[in-house]
């Protein structure tokens, strides 16, 4: 089988073309992929990393709220009623109250 010039150009342009072909699919088109995940990941990792920067900045924050919520909280507990059951609780309240009444009675 006698090949001329002419048909071995083509055939070498031609295999060219796929080896052409071949790298830019799986070769270079794999590698940008690759990049473009790695740099989508690091993307994601500094946004997480900015968020808890931010959380550990507002820590004394959160930490001066918190003091105050606990002195609230104390200060609301101070105010409930004293007893073993809401029942006894009750009836001491009414106590105080009656002694207070009585007590004011007698001065007056």
């Amino acid at each position: 089988m006698n090949i001329s010039k002419r048909d071995k150009k083509v055939l070498m342009i031609g295999a060219l073309a796929v080896a052409f072909f071949l790298v830019i699919n799986y070769v270079i088109s794999p590698f940008i992929e690759s990049e473009n995940d790695i740099q989508e990941g690091t993307e994601q990792k500094e946004m997480l990393l900015q968020k808890y920067e931010k959380v550990i900045n507002q820590r004394g924050k959160i930490e001066k709220k918190l003091a105050k919520m606990k002195r609230e909280q104390s200060d609301l507990n101070t105010k409930l009623l004293k007893g073993s059951t809401p029942s006894l609780a009750a009836a001491e309240r009414c106590k105080k109250c009656w002694r207070r009444f009585l007590k004011n009675m007698a001065w007056n």
